[in-house]
């Protein structure tokens, strides 16, 4: 249906989930890894990596990366939060679509699913999703 509205993604599902997860695991094991040989900051590369990626942060790209969000925020769940919350307290807050049921995008997906330790603050933003 979404290629109707050519709304059709450049990259499958499966590599997209492929990414997310590397970021996911570079940003909980790519300094250990590899910070001291390299030199890098891995886990501040995938906090840009992600902001880049939700910058501007619109209803639109909400929508378009719902099932990627709960990855996002494990990845990097200080710029994820930080991000949510600097929309929460501008005058108009893109994540309030969250409750228009024709529009609604689900931030609270990852509740439901693998949430790990990382990410204890992700389940205070179960209210941003109103049933």
């Amino acid at each position: 249906m979404a290629s109707v509205y050519n709304k059709v993604r450049d990259h499958s599902a499966a590599l997209r989930s492929g990414l997310c997860e590397t970021l996911v695991f570079l940003a909980v094991n790519g300094n250990t890894l590899f910070q001291e040989r390299l030199g890098l900051d891995l886990d501040a590369h995938v906090s840009k990596i992600i902001e880049r990626l939700l910058t501007p942060l619109t209803l639109d790209r909400l929508q378009s990366q719902e099932r990627d969000l709960p990855r996002y925020a494990e990845a990097a769940p200080d710029t994820f939060l930080s991000l949510l919350e600097r929309d929460l307290v501008s005058s108009e807050p893109v994540t309030w679509g969250c409750s228009d049921p024709s529009k609604r995008v689900c931030l609270a997906v990852a509740c439901g699913q693998d949430c790990s330790g990382r990410l204890k603050t992700w389940h205070g933003l179960r209210a941003l999703c109103r049933a």
